[in-house]
């Protein structure tokens, strides 16, 4: 009893002793990762590759809806630096979408989620861009993040330009650290600008002082396949959004498809990501209507050419919005005031404004709050802005939108 008593007893001491060695591994591998990439940039010892000499580095890592406002810009580095190969640092929800443009050389796919989360991820990602050694390196984004400051520091390049940036996606400790990471930082004129305006502030603080911006305009991506062409004219309604309280309420949804498919006799498509295919399903059961979920069922090249097909989009503040205006596409969207005049509504230094978007809102006194909304909701319910747009408001917008379609 008492030679298997001790047995226990030396396993559960050896037990606890690998577990107390795994964490001081831990421990001292997160330490040095972060003397290598945040304290001392140890990178910074890693000599640089001399092909990368002639070479410029974009970093864009926001989201999808970011990306297609920034392609109007976008073209202009072509003219600004027009000896060097320019590589662009995409966020990998949309690279694939980027290969398309001849706006670079070469698109390098950076997954967000791996390089906040996976320390081993980061420093390799990190350490291949040193290696290669820009010569420049422009991160564009004007509510910048400590991530993507560290992405654009890791290039040890000596020309590194960014924007004078907010606070609504890093802290001030975290700017205080990175700002000085950058050996130029281009001021906005004002706090509040449309993201268009802002990108083209951009261009011109880089040296293109003639720029002006307009609408982006999106070119042919895919061939659909047979299942995605349809010979009826459809409305495309995309219910999601990145945050749950700035989704229009359900309900309200299928009573507006209920009215489009009883008075205009058009076929409803419902798109957006896999994750959203219940919330699709959910309206549909709803409305009683004959409509097709295509939520997960299609590429994002496939669905900016769906998109281009439609009569209508009707949507939440999202992605899908800026891709029917950069594919003339007729749209109405259901805007709250958390970020009021940034994304949208659409302001443009050209008058190109025939495919801005078309935006309903329940106008409130605290709006540009930045969705820190001051009123009590249950989870996942929507903002007091958002929630108290009327069916009939939104209703009204689309019937006069395809009535000029028709004309």
């Amino acid at each position: 009893m008492t030679i298997k008593m001790n047995i226990h007893f030396f396993k559960k001491l050896l037990r606890a002793f690998k577990n107390r060695l795994k964490k001081i591994y831990s421990t001292t591998q997160l330490f040095l990762i972060s003397l290598c990439t945040e304290k001392a940039w140890f990178l910074d010892f890693i000599p640089p590759s001399k092909e990368g000499e002639r070479s410029t580095m974009l970093v864009r890592l926001d989201v999808i809806g970011d990306f297609v406002l920034w392609l109007d810009s976008a073209k202009a580095y072509r003219g600004i630096y027009p000896n060097q190969k320019i590589v662009l640092y995409a966020n990998s929800s949309w690279a694939e979408l980027a290969q398309h443009f001849n706006y670079w050389d070469e698109v390098v796919s950076i997954d967000m989620v791996t390089l906040r989360a996976d320390e081993r991820y980061r420093i390799k990602t990190f350490y291949k861009i040193r290696r290669r050694g820009f010569s420049r390196a422009i991160q564009s984004t004007y509510s910048r993040e400590y991530m993507g400051d560290m992405l654009t520091r890791s290039s040890g390049a000596k020309e590194r330009i960014g924007y004078e940036c907010d606070l609504s996606n890093i802290l001030p400790e975290q700017k205080l650290i990175s700002d000085p990471w950058y050996t130029k930082l281009i001021k906005s004129s004002k706090p509040l600008l449309m993201e268009l305006q802002r990108n083209a502030e951009f261009v011109r603080g880089l040296g293109d002082t003639t720029f002006v911006g307009g609408i982006p305009q999106l070119p042919s991506l895919a061939e659909l396949p047979e299942k995605l062409k349809f010979s009826r004219a459809y409305v495309v309604i995309f219910p999601g959004a990145s945050w749950a309280p700035k989704m229009w309420p359900p309900n309200k949804f299928a009573e507006l498809i209920n009215k489009l498919k009883t008075n205009h006799h058009i076929d409803i498509l419902f798109c957006g990501a896999a994750a959203e295919y219940n919330l699709c399903q959910k309206i549909i059961t709803e409305s009683a209507v004959d409509a097709l979920n295509l939520a997960g069922a299609t590429t994002l090249q496939e669905l900016v050419e769906v998109i281009r097909n439609a009569k209508l989009v009707v949507a939440n503040d999202t992605s899908a919005i800026h891709i029917a205006a950069a594919t003339q596409t007729h749209s109405v969207c259901l805007l709250g005031g958390g970020h009021f005049g940034r994304f949208l509504p659409y302001e443009v230094d050209l008058t190109n404004t025939q495919s801005a978007p078309n935006i309903q809102i329940h106008k409130m006194d605290c709006y540009d709050c930045n969705w820190n909304c001051k009123y009590s909701q249950l989870p996942n319910e929507a903002v007091p802005c958002i929630a108290n747009i009327s069916v009939e408001q939104v209703y009204t917008e689309c019937t006069k939108t395809l009535a000029r379609i028709a004309d």
